[in-house]
């Protein structure tokens, strides 16, 4: 298979996570994703990372297919750690020159925003590996339809 996917390319496979109902899915990367927004703390970001590494495991795609998830983002990630490098300030300086101050916070904020930047990008990437679009569909509309009950237009 070709390796330089486009972000939300289906790889079809017959992993544990290819098999799993598409709503089940949707449910578990919305679980992901909020558990990765409420991590405070860069020592945390472990924690998502861990269920990263297992999920890139079970669905059995290779490494390659997640990076090529990543790429077309690499200029956004660049500008926001550096914008976050040199716009943050903070009390412990570790480099400073004419206007241009680095401090130790604004590195930890810099590589925080960075890590919780990709892991974004990778999780709902596996998602879009290991379940094709209309099943996707499928499974938002199966998800959306107590809303019929409000007069919410769930297949549309």
């Amino acid at each position: 298979m070709n390796a330089d996917l486009s972000l939300g390319q289906f790889v079809p496979g017959n992993s544990v996570i290819h098999r799993l109902d598409p709503r089940m899915k949707i449910l578990l990367m919305i679980a992901y994703i909020v558990l990765t927004c409420l991590v405070q703390h860069i020592v945390v970001f472990v924690v998502p990372a861990v269920l990263l590494l297992m999920l890139l495991l079970l669905v059995q795609v290779p490494l390659t297919y997640l990076w090529s998830s990543i790429k077309p983002m690499r200029w956004l990630v660049l500008f926001m750690f550096v914008f976050n490098l040199f716009f943050i300030n903070g009390d412990t300086i570790w480099f400073s020159w004419w206007v241009i101050r680095i401090s130790k916070e604004a590195v930890l904020q810099a590589t925080f925003s960075l890590l919780r930047l990709i892991l974004l990008v990778c999780g709902p990437s596996m998602l879009t590996l290991s379940t094709s679009p209309i099943a996707l569909t499928d499974g938002i509309e199966r998800l959306l339809t107590p809303l019929k009950r409000f007069r919410f237009p769930a297949h549309e």
